[in-house]
């Protein structure tokens, strides 16, 4: 892929996390299309973390930092000096502490650096000191949906330093998945109707709207089961929820898994139950797969499903309505067919993640023209 300016930016990108979610997936996208197209981006991530490992194996130049909070100073100091030594031209926090931490490196900076925040939730900014700070010096922020720009100019953050970049995924992620090796390891004749969600175990995920509109499902559609494909702080809460509704033999709960392509190969249905959400790439990723999503209508998901079109969008915190519009997908795969593959033509056409990189890369040029 050419380099659509030809212009050659140094980026140093800032992840403070230590396990894998949708943003480090995300920024992995990012610098490895900024190398494709002749930038130079440089990450800073925690020792050790997954995204460490990840970056090695993609032959992306690192440094890891153990970064301890927001206003880790001496961090701070470190990332300072890396951003000299490698004369950066952008520093791009991709994580709510890894915002404090560029910030104040950039302070520490000999010359002026730019700032680049991503913003990924559409959680209301919390209105204190800290934050007001925080969020007047980027130089610009870039919001993975609409809805997340909404909500960040709604709390007070200018229009104008807001540019939305929807996040982006890679068609071609999942070339040889096969739903075979699951149907063995959990027992499955291949007739069962099946549910899936892959998500964070999480509040805002809304599993628990999901366990109970599958309760109601049960009683309605023979031979189903939901899988609950992840772990987090609710994963106990979540099973409890499900043995108290009588279900608990039918929802299953593999943990944290790396074969996810032959999970969406699984289902029959994906279902995202959220009612707060940025985007949420794992529709992206179920509808590459050409799964039929059904999902809520929080944060940015209206901005890729569509309802009756990409898949089915039913109103957040409501299992009665997600329980109907699982049931509506089973009752018609003629028209689930339809939308999986209008989605998949969506997605390849407006997601894929090097058509992100070019816009996050003018972001970029139009920062350092404006010095």
């Amino acid at each position: 892929m050419g380099n659509p300016m030809g212009n050659r930016i140094i980026s140093l990108h800032i992840d403070t996390q230590r396990t894998w979610r949708g943003g480090e997936q995300q920024l992995l996208y990012l610098v490895r299309a900024l190398k494709e197209m002749g930038s130079v981006p440089v990450v800073v991530c925690q020792p050790g973390s997954e995204l460490s490992r990840a970056l090695h194996t993609e032959g992306i130049t690192f440094h890891e930092v153990n970064m301890r909070g927001e206003l880790d100073i001496i961090s701070a100091f470190h990332i300072s000096r890396i951003i000299g030594e490698i004369s950066a031209d952008i520093v791009h926090a991709h994580t709510s502490h890894a915002h404090s931490m560029a910030v104040i490196a950039a302070l520490f900076c000999k010359r002026r650096v730019k700032v680049v925040v991503s913003r990924r939730v559409d959680f209301r900014l919390k209105r204190n000191l800290m934050n007001k700070l925080k969020y007047k010096l980027p130089d610009k922020y870039i919001s993975v949906s609409n809805a997340i720009k909404g909500v960040m100019v709604d709390c007070g953050v200018p229009d104008g330093s807001i540019e939305t970049v929807h996040s982006g995924v890679d068609p071609d992620k999942f070339p040889a998945a096969s739903k075979a090796p699951l149907l063995k390891e959990f027992n499955l004749t291949g007739s069962e109707r099946i549910v899936g969600n892959i998500a964070h175990f999480a509040d805002h995920k809304g599993q628990k709207y999901l366990i109970e509109a599958f309760a109601g499902l049960m009683k309605e559609v023979d031979n189903v089961k939901l899988f609950i494909v992840g772990h987090g702080e609710l994963e106990s809460a979540l099973k409890k929820q499900a043995a108290g509704l009588g279900i608990g033999k039918s929802v299953i709960f593999p943990g944290f898994r790396t074969d996810i392509a032959d999970f969406y190969k699984l289902f029959d249905v994906f279902v995202i139950s959220s009612h707060l959400e940025g985007l949420c790439t794992a529709i992206l990723d179920a509808m590459i797969m050409r799964t039929p999503v059904v999902a809520t209508d929080a944060g940015g998901i209206p901005e890729i499903v569509k309802d009756g079109d990409t898949g089915r969008l039913v109103e957040r915190k409501r299992p009665e309505k997600l329980k109907e519009a699982i049931k509506d997908v089973f009752a018609a795969p003629e028209t689930a067919e339809k939308y999986a593959q209008n989605a998949y033509r969506f997605v390849c056409d407006n997601f894929d993640y090097r058509i992100t990189a070019k816009k996050t890369f003018n972001v970029y040029t139009k920062l350092r023209s404006n010095e």
